[in-house]
């Protein structure tokens, strides 16, 4: 009943005819899937202290997610030192490697327009703190607004692929879903920038922005030659990350003990609904 639903809406938003079949699953095997056959699941990690870090990571790793994200712009002393914290941090993010083992990770310092914390930081200079971690851990992914511009931009993705680190070209709206042509167009955004992944995440105000959401990532990752993640936030829009599968996002979100946007279910309460509903 619910893939008819996503359905319809890919008809009604699309601006062609047709619907596929939204059963198959064969999409997220290709374009870079980080798990076969299913969108992969990441959980935050958004502690504010050194020593609470490590111990969510424990924490964390035990739950078994596919990948971890760290949210370095929830760490205080970041936000009250700036850019004179980079070094200390540098020693802890070897420690939260260590911690993780060889699950992935997606570094990210959100700017404070897009959903993060206040560092205090100017784009130029919040660019530097994250490559200089990034060439520390060596993360799988590094996740970038695509608002900080083009030079900026550029200048994180030139520097990621030199150390073999793909990037997360991303868009974070808190107050609103774009029309169906702007949704396209900021995936298509990712893609020409040279992202490795493309990642839109909105805030619906209905749930037929939340179906427009969900029909626009599987658009995009039809048009598109790059993984994609579509998220509808809120408590609307948890049906954009129980079903990032049918939908074609290549990863979906889901929280430990801290959330990172609205709408966040726990690992532990998706696992149940998908063991339910045979997901």
């Amino acid at each position: 009943m619910a893939l008819d639903v996503i359905g319809n809406a890919q008809a009604e938003y699309r601006p062609t005819t047709g619907v596929e079949n939204m059963n198959s699953h064969a999409d997220c095997t290709t374009k870079g899937s980080i798990v076969s056959g299913r969108a992969a699941v990441c959980v935050p990690l958004l502690a504010s202290e050194p020593e609470s870090l490590l111990a969510e990571a424990k924490r964390v790793r035990a739950l078994k997610p596919d990948i971890v994200e760290w949210r370095l712009d929830a760490l205080a002393v970041l936000r009250t030192e700036g850019e004179r914290s980079i070094e200390s941090m540098a020693s802890l993010s070897i420690d939260l490697r260590d911690c993780l083992s060889d699950l992935p990770l997606i570094l990210t310092l959100r700017s404070e327009r897009e959903g993060g914390h206040a560092v205090g930081m100017p784009d130029g200079v919040r660019v530097a703190a994250l490559l200089a971690l990034a060439a520390v851990i060596q993360p799988r992914f590094v996740d970038l607004e695509l608002s900080v511009g083009p030079r900026e931009f550029n200048r994180v993705r030139d520097r990621c692929h030199e150390l073999g680190i793909k990037l997360i070209g991303s868009s974070h709206d808190f107050s609103n879903t774009a029309p169906w042509e702007e949704l396209l167009a900021t995936f298509r955004q990712a893609s020409a920038a040279g992202a490795d992944i493309a990642k839109v995440a909105v805030m619906p105000k209905d749930f037929d922005d939340v179906l427009r959401l969900m029909a626009a990532t599987r658009e995009a990752d039809r048009e598109l030659s790059i993984p994609v993640v579509g998220i509808s936030m809120g408590e609307l829009g948890v049906a954009s990350r129980i079903f990032a599968t049918e939908c074609r996002s290549v990863m979906t979100f889901f929280s430990g003990s801290q959330a990172s946007a609205p709408g966040q279910l726990t690992l532990e309460h998706y696992r149940a609904i998908a063991s339910m509903i045979q997901l």
